[in-house]
């Protein structure tokens, strides 16, 4: 069984438990199998008027909207050209369409809360719903195996969430750009970082994250 299988088999037991609940995860499963290194971002939540259930993953294969995935996509392709580093220029500070499907295809995108938000974030609903189901989330996030997990303003909740990660591990470590960074006692690297919709220079959040992943991949990665 495939993990797009697993992942209905997983999310059809939890939504008798979450009305409303928003399937997520793997968006393209041959293409994060195919990918190096396979990123997993961890998100808070979706932003949607309405509480009915629809699944991001068919979204994010369709053509998912700039004000998020511009950014998403820069850092797939900066991640993924290491050690070397694009310039800015190259980045296309502006992708099209097809350059965001081609990079979120390849990606693993799991909301810690499973049912839509409204603009900002409401941190104590989302960490209220995030530990009502913590039990599937940990069961989610076993489905994956990912080399490199970057958490999007959720580092505090995923560790709350998902304590035998970090339990028991050596003290992080912070890169010289002062990004923190640990790695997860099932393996893969672990980032604490921006939303991607950060409200700071999108060249300057764009190179921090590169040069934590540079720190911890100094010769890049290989299939």
């Amino acid at each position: 069984m495939g993990i797009t299988d697993r992942e209905e088999e997983l999310f059809g037991r939890w939504s008798t438990n979450r009305k409303g609940l928003i399937r997520d995860g793997v968006v393209d499963e041959s293409a994060y199998l195919a990918s190096c290194p396979r990123i997993m971002l961890v998100l808070k939540e979706v932003n949607d008027k309405e509480n009915d259930g629809w699944d991001l993953r068919k979204y994010l294969r369709g053509q998912p909207k700039a004000a998020t995935w511009n950014a998403v996509t820069r850092w797939v392709k900066g991640i993924r050209a290491l050690p070397k580093v694009l310039p800015w220029v190259d980045l296309k500070p502006k992708p099209c369409v097809e350059d965001r499907v081609e990079a979120v295809r390849s990606l693993c995108v799991m909301n810690l809360k499973k049912v839509p938000g409204l603009g900002s974030a409401d941190m104590e609903m989302v960490k209220s719903v995030a530990m009502q189901d913590q039990v599937y989330l940990r069961e989610q996030f076993a489905l994956y195996d990912p080399d490199l997990v970057i958490c999007c303003g959720t580092s505090k909740l995923f560790q709350r969430v998902l304590p035998g990660e970090v339990e028991g591990l050596p003290k992080w470590k912070m890169t010289q750009r002062g990004v923190f960074t640990c790695k997860l006692n099932s393996g893969p690297r672990f980032i604490e970082f921006f939303h991607p919709q950060v409200r700071w220079k999108p060249s300057m959040v764009h190179y921090a994250l590169i040069d934590a992943v540079r720190e911890l991949y100094p010769d890049g990665f290989s299939d």
